[in-house]
């Protein structure tokens, strides 16, 4: 029986929990037993910046007063290692600047993996991971004696993307992300992304 890494301790819904440890076995056992045709091996290693459009909600639910939120810009990057020809190990990071009601900036960090579906010229792929985020929320437009500061969440990633290798050590492509603090907060993330690869070749 295939078992997923156990996520971190935190406080959150046991059906958010229970979910994600489920979409992480289930990306896991779908690395193990699907063939792969794809070039890719251990050791090869990946970088890259990424950049695109985000949007951001907070508090829906909660109560008229509670909520946010904003469109804006984000930036950030991931590095991938090769641990099998399907399945890579990733980190992440980055950050987004959002206006709207009320201003808020953003920046999170996750790990997990990344499972290739192929790696031929074309390479999709779908991604899973675990970490934070820390959220800064700038009400005083609103109100003389708004509530502002630094919330921090726990995070759960899930993205699909698509690379164009234009050469051996060069791709570029396009990735979408949703991001969810295990509350009533989310990030959309869309965008495209540069990477350069090296380890294999």
């Amino acid at each position: 029986m295939i078992k997923g890494p156990r996520t971190p301790s935190k406080r959150a819904p046991a059906r958010s929990r229970g979910s994600a440890a489920t979409a992480l076995a289930l990306l896991v056992g779908l690395a193990i037993t699907t063939p792969s045709s794809a070039r890719a091996d251990e050791g090869e290693r990946i970088f890259s910046i990424y950049g695109g459009v985000a949007t951001f909600a907070s508090g829906v639910g909660s109560g008229e007063e509670d909520t946010a939120s904003g469109v804006g810009a984000q930036i950030g990057i991931d590095y991938e290692r090769g641990l099998t020809r399907a399945v890579w190990f990733r980190a992440s990071a980055g950050g987004a600047l959002y206006t709207g009601r009320p201003t808020s900036a953003s920046g999170q960090a996750t790990a997990g993996l990344t499972y290739v579906f192929d790696v031929f010229k074309y390479v999709p792929y779908a991604h899973i991971g675990l970490g934070g985020a820390a959220i800064y929320l700038d009400r005083t437009p609103e109100a003389d004696d708004a509530d502002n500061g630094t919330e921090l969440h726990p995070l759960v990633e899930l993205g699909l993307g698509l690379d164009v290798l234009s050469k051996d050590d060069f791709s570029y492509g396009f990735h979408l992300r949703f991001q969810s603090f295990l509350d009533r907060t989310a990030l959309a993330l869309g965008g495209v992304r540069i990477s350069w690869r090296w380890g294999f070749f």
